[in-house]
């Protein structure tokens, strides 16, 4: 077949060229699929409600711990970034029900604990920048219901690590040295020591979250002092 009009046949050409381009395209798409990218947050639960029961928690409607009881934890669970469900059951109780937002490779702790009669969720963004080799990185968060403003830290250092904290009140990050420490809890601006933790090894490297737990006159688990976790 004979073309007399050249300009036709040019566009004729162009659009065969479009067609078949456009196949190739698809074809290679086809044979290479392209797989969304997931990002993830993680996400670490404490119950921290003093003199509460033991606890399930159900994250996005799945059960990722049952029967969790005061001062134990679910460590980091990775989601995928973005809003995320959490759920506190007591027995068939549902305590807590809210939407945590997760950034990428962020990390979270949640710590359920109780404020003006209701049981919260205390969220946090955890730092976990390495300290290096020679210091630890600590923080402190007052969860010690009924007790007032408190000093923390380690006997034989002059000045407290975590002065004047109130209740719920979470402190940042910090650093200190790596090593064996007696950490003390006393009445804020005061020498009058509520409670001590012994032989506390605060390795290089590592991070640590400490808690005021318990109430005053509480005993066994309850009794007002201090806890330790290590968050990485």
């Amino acid at each position: 077949m004979k073309f007399k009009n050249l300009g036709l046949t040019k566009y004729f050409l162009l659009s065969l060229s479009v067609i078949a381009s456009s196949l190739n395209f698809y074809g290679c798409e086809e044979d290479n699929p392209v797989n969304p990218v997931v990002s993830y947050g993680y996400m670490s639960v404490y119950h921290t409600l003093a003199g509460g029961p033991a606890v399930n928690i159900e994250i996005n409607g799945t059960v990722a711990a049952s029967g969790v009881t005061y001062l134990q934890r679910l460590g980091y669970q990775q989601l995928t970034s973005g809003n995320n469900n959490l759920k506190i059951l007591a027995g068939s109780t549902t305590v807590i029900d809210t939407t945590i937002f997760l950034s990428e490779n962020k990390y979270y702790s949640v710590f359920v604990y109780e404020n003006a009669g209701n049981v919260i969720a205390l969220i946090t963004t955890d730092n976990l920048t390495s300290p290096g080799s020679t210091n630890a990185s600590v923080r402190f968060i007052h969860l010690a219901p009924g007790t007032a403003a408190l000093d923390i830290g380690a006997v034989g250092k002059t000045t407290p690590w975590f002065p004047f904290y109130t209740y719920g009140q979470v402190a940042d990050f910090r650093p200190v040295v790596g090593g064996i420490y007696d950490l003390y809890m006393n009445q804020a601006g005061t020498s009058n020591t509520l409670a001590t933790l012994i032989d506390q090894d605060l390795v290089a490297g590592k991070i640590y979250t400490v808690i005021a737990k318990g109430v005053p006159g509480g005993t066994g688990v309850q009794a007002l002092g201090l806890a330790t976790y290590q968050n990485q």
